[in-house]
């Protein structure tokens, strides 16, 4: 499949960043975005965005292998192909961001744009643990806490048996 040529849908208008400045939004944070998209549609069941003149708006935020749409004011967030595990998930991996500090993983996509785009908002929490795991240090919202440490352990663990006297007992 793929990825829609953001090029070809409209700027977000004064409206909406009016919108996220009364949010708290920095300015600087805004101009570096430029040009943000907004895209009519929904979020289908499948957390897959689906465009719909008719829909609500939202904003749309280019990842390496797909794009992430969120519609400010709520907590609706998709994806167009559903490959994108977190908005900005570039940033995992790259050194630089543990160089002098931690992964901020956010609550939503309002908070991360509040502090600049520095770290990331998970989209996915199925799969925290095998893409997170390796990071050496996270900071993370304290509201999210709980589904992160929920989270961060791995789906299936083999089962575990016991050698003595030659047999092999459960644990």
């Amino acid at each position: 499949m793929i990825l829609p040529d953001l090029d070809n849908y409209p700027v977000l208008k004064w409206t909406g960043f009016k919108w996220l400045l009364d949010r708290r939004v920095p300015v600087e944070t805004l101009i570096s975005l430029t040009p943000i998209r907004s895209i009519r549609g929904v979020i289908a069941h499948d957390g897959r965005f689906d465009e719909d003149p008719e829909g609500e708006m939202f904003l749309a935020f280019r990842e390496v292998e797909d794009v992430v749409f969120w519609r400010p004011g709520s907590e609706q967030i998709g994806t167009w192909l559903g490959r994108s595990f977190a908005l900005n998930e570039d940033v995992i991996t790259d050194s630089s961001t543990y160089l002098f500090g931690n992964l901020n993983i956010y609550r939503s996509p309002l908070d991360w744009l509040r502090n600049a785009c520095d770290g990331i908002v998970i989209l996915d929490w199925m799969r925290a643990f095998e893409r997170l795991r390796d990071c050496p240090r996270i900071a993370i919202s304290e509201d999210i806490l709980f589904q992160y440490q929920r989270h961060m352990q791995p789906l299936h663990m083999p089962e575990l048996l016991v050698i003595t006297t030659g047999k092999a007992v459960a644990a």
